[in-house]
C-alpha cells in the first residue's frame, strides 16, 4: 500500500479556499501529486516549470519554518520541565515550612522554650519564605522565555501557507473552465 498524505488548508480570509492535496509517493517528490482547489483538479504533471519550482520553493520556506518551530517545540518542552523542577522546589520549600509549624504546635514546653522555638520557627520561615520568592523569580524568568519563542515561527509558517494557498488559486484559474467552455461542452 502506497504512503499518502493528505493536505488540508483552509483560509482564514474573508473567501474560503478549498483545498485538499493529495500526495501519494513517498520521500517528498511531487510525481502524482493531486491538486483539489475550489472545485478544480489538477495535478503535478499538469503544471509547466515555472509553476512547478513556484510550489517548490514555497514548500521548502514552509518546511523550513516547520523545522524551526519543531525545534522551538522541542526547547519549549525544555523549558517546561524546568518550570516543572522549580514548582516542586517551590513545593519542598512550603512543606518544610509547614512541617516546622507543625512540630512546634505538637511539643508541649514551658513558655520560655516556646518563644525560643517561636524565634526559630519566624527566622525559619523568613529564610523558607525567601527561598520561594528566588524559586518563584526564577519560574517567572524561565516562563518569560515561552511567548517570545512560538510566535514568529508560527507567524512565518502562516504567511508562507497563504502564499501557497495564493498560488493554488492562481495556478486553479489557469486550469478552470471557462463559462464559453462550459456552454461549449453542454451543447
Amino acid at each position: 500500500m502506497q504512503n499518502q498524505k493528505h493536505a488540508n488548508v483552509r483560509s482564514k480570509t474573508k473567501e474560503s479556499n478549498h483545498i485538499h492535496v493529495v500526495n501519494s509517493s513517498n520521500k517528498g517528490s511531487h510525481q502524482g501529486t493531486v491538486f483539489h482547489v475550489n472545485g478544480t483538479t489538477f495535478t503535478w504533471e499538469q503544471l509547466n516549470k515555472e509553476q512547478q519550482q513556484q510550489l517548490i520553493g514555497i514548500e521548502k520556506k514552509l518546511k523550513e519554518s516547520e523545522q524551526q518551530l519543531t525545534a522551538q517545540t522541542d526547547g519549549i518542552e525544555q523549558i517546561a520541565k524546568q518550570i516543572e523542577v522549580k514548582a516542586k522546589e517551590i513545593e519542598q520549600q512550603a512543606r518544610k515550612m509547614e512541617t516546622a509549624t507543625i512540630k512546634i504546635e505538637l511539643e508541649e514546653m514551658s513558655y520560655r522554650e516556646l518563644e525560643g522555638l517561636q524565634h526559630k520557627l519566624e527566622t525559619a520561615t523568613r529564610q523558607f519564605e525567601k527561598i520561594i520568592r528566588e524559586k518563584e523569580q526564577e519560574l517567572r524568568a524561565i516562563e518569560g522565555t515561552l511567548p517570545e519563542i512560538d510566535q514568529k515561527h508560527v507567524q512565518a509558517i502562516e504567511a508562507q501557507a497563504r502564499e501557497y494557498e495564493a498560488a493554488l488559486v492562481v495556478i486553479a484559474k489557469a486550469f478552470a473552465p471557462t463559462i464559453e467552455q462550459k456552454v461549449d461542452e453542454a451543447k
